[in-house]
């Protein structure tokens, strides 16, 4: 899906189980407590808690520039888990793998602060 620049990808608020990969172009990610503010570049998963929760999502998802955006919803994510559970399985591991990196640098910062 191809989006304008300042087109709203996601919204805070809302349950929405859809997967992103960002293909061409740059996002802008913003949440409500500011502890994920951040530019999503070309390669970046969008949305990955949406493989673990049904939630409301906190995030303000942005383009910052014409964007070309691959959108795999939760129907989608379903039928390729079960006709490929080995991409099934590494969808789940790339988003666990992008929420564990977003609490290391909090991590680093406590022991920072502990060793001075």
């Amino acid at each position: 899906r191809r989006v304008p620049a300042g087109f709203r990808v996601m919204i805070p608020g809302r349950s929405d189980r859809t997967l992103r990969f960002v293909v061409e172009g740059a996002l802008w990610q913003e949440s409500a407590a500011g502890n994920r503010d951040k530019v999503l570049a070309a390669g970046t998963i969008v949305g990955e808690d949406a493989l673990f929760s049904d939630a409301a999502g906190d995030l303000d998802v942005r383009a910052l520039e014409d964007s070309l955006i691959l959108e795999l919803p939760l129907a989608r994510q379903k039928e390729l888990a079960a006709s490929c559970p080995e991409i099934g399985f590494e969808l789940l591991r790339a988003g666990g793998a992008v929420i564990a990196a977003g609490a290391r640098p909090t991590v680093a910062r406590d022991e920072d602060v502990a060793a001075n």
